[in-house]
């Protein structure tokens, strides 16, 4: 499970905003890329949270890491001016894996949506938009 939803997160040295960005692309690229392994962890993700009281523990944990990274980020976007300085970190990455997850269990439905470049790059605009100062 920890390595089902592991994928390559965008090189640090970019401004925050803009990795921010970029790992919304990265994600969902993976995804489509893995879609075996992403449709494994995202359905286990989903009867974890659901019903099984001994993975929803493990899940709310991996989930937690995840929204602290990207709320890290945004902070840090904050900081150094790649993101609008009245953005509320907690809340924007709570609205980043809302983003990400229900997009992802969108690419890995049967059958996938058309058009998936389309939708990563729109994902990746309104994104950017959010974040921007």
């Amino acid at each position: 499970m920890r390595h089902a939803q592991t994928f390559d997160l965008p090189h640090p040295g970019e401004r925050a905003g803009v990795w921010l960005v970029d790992l919304v692309r990265a994600y969902l690229k993976y995804v489509i890329n893995n879609r075996p392994a992403s449709r494994a962890f995202l359905q286990m993700w989903g009867e974890a949270i659901a019903t099984d009281p001994v993975l929803m523990p493990i899940y709310a944990e991996q989930d937690a890491r995840f929204r602290r990274l990207l709320a890290d980020k945004v902070a840090e976007g904050i900081r150094d001016g790649s993101v609008r300085a009245d953005a509320d970190p907690e809340a924007m990455a709570v609205f980043l894996v809302g983003l990400l997850r229900g997009i992802a269990l969108q690419l890995i439905s049967t059958p996938p949506p058309g058009r998936i470049k389309e939708i990563i790059d729109e994902a990746e605009r309104t994104t950017r938009f959010a974040l921007r100062p």
